[in-house]
């Protein structure tokens, strides 16, 4: 939409059908640097293995609130953005699909009272699963709203750097060589 020079917008104006234009909206990560130098160490690494990891900072004792404002859950929520990752460098859809294993050892599924509503909210807290393709290419996604536990570690280029997150989102890490690799997104 055209802005006026106070910065409000201007009234869109009506489309006739030669006008006719195409909009689109995404919210794909896919030019973030995380995800770009992910896929440029993944290149070198030939049959590696990728991660993305999506964090959020909720505390514990927030997550009734978070489940009752985003109802919708941790999949359509928080997650989608990496799901879409998967469309669009993985090539994941459902003609591609062959398997979906669950982390159950990480994941997080629980009940949380919302306090507006005193209604019960069923949602994960944190979830991991790994998508692989007919093609054979792995993809997994770990997304926790309260972003204090890694599965393994972050991205480097050509190798995996096993880290460790402090509370406050601090990453120390060491280079070992690995065929896995993780972008991390906060």
């Amino acid at each position: 939409m055209p802005r006026r020079g106070n910065g409000v917008f201007a009234r869109p104006r009506r489309l006739d059908a030669v006008d006719a234009v195409r909009a689109t909206q995404g919210f794909n990560k896919n030019v973030t640097a995380y995800v770009t130098k992910g896929r440029e160490a993944l290149a070198k690494v030939p049959g590696g293995d990728f991660t993305l990891v999506h964090h959020n900072a909720y505390k514990a004792n927030e997550l009734g609130e978070c489940f009752e404002r985003n109802a919708e859950g941790m999949l359509k929520n928080m997650a989608i953005h990496e799901l879409a990752l998967l469309v669009t460098f993985f090539g994941v859809n459902s003609d591609t699909l062959s398997d979906v294993v669950a982390d159950k050892a990480y994941s997080d599924l629980r009940t949380e009272k919302g306090p507006s509503s005193g209604d019960d909210f069923t949602d994960f807290s944190r979830i991991g699963f790994t998508v692989t393709t007919k093609a054979g290419a792995k993809v997994s996604v770990y997304a926790d709203r309260c972003g204090l536990e890694l599965p393994d570690g972050a991205m480097a280029d050509g190798g995996m750097m096993y880290s460790s997150v402090s509370k406050l989102g601090a990453i120390s890490a060491s280079l070992t060589p690995s065929r896995r690799l993780v972008a991390i997104s906060r």
